[in-house]
C-alpha cells in the first residue's frame, strides 16, 4: 500500500486515518473520506511534498485549503 511505503501508520481505531510521526515530535496525519482527504500538519512545505507524491501516484485534484467537509466548518488559527 502507498501509505505504508512512505512510512505512515494507519490508526488502529479509525482506519480512515494515518499518522507518520516526524523526527522531532510531531505528526503529520492524513484523513480520508470516500474520495476527500485532509492532511493535517504544521509544516506547510512538508504537506506540499506529501501532496505531490500523492500526485504522481493518483489521479487527484487538490482544491487548496479546506473550509468545510462533512458539513462541519473547519477553522485554524495563523500567525500571518
Amino acid at each position: 500500500m502507498f501509505m505504508s511505503g512512505q512510512g505512515y501508520t494507519r490508526c488502529h481505531s479509525d482506519h480512515c486515518v494515518y499518522l507518520k510521526k516526524e523526527n522531532h515530535g510531531s505528526y503529520i496525519i492524513l484523513l480520508f473520506y470516500v474520495d476527500d482527504m485532509i492532511v493535517a500538519m504544521y509544516n506547510m512545505q512538508k504537506i506540499n511534498v506529501l501532496i505531490g507524491k500523492l500526485a504522481n501516484s493518483f489521479a487527484m485534484k487538490d482544491f487548496g485549503v479546506g473550509m468545510k467537509i462533512l458539513h462541519m466548518r473547519i477553522t485554524g488559527h495563523k500567525k500571518n
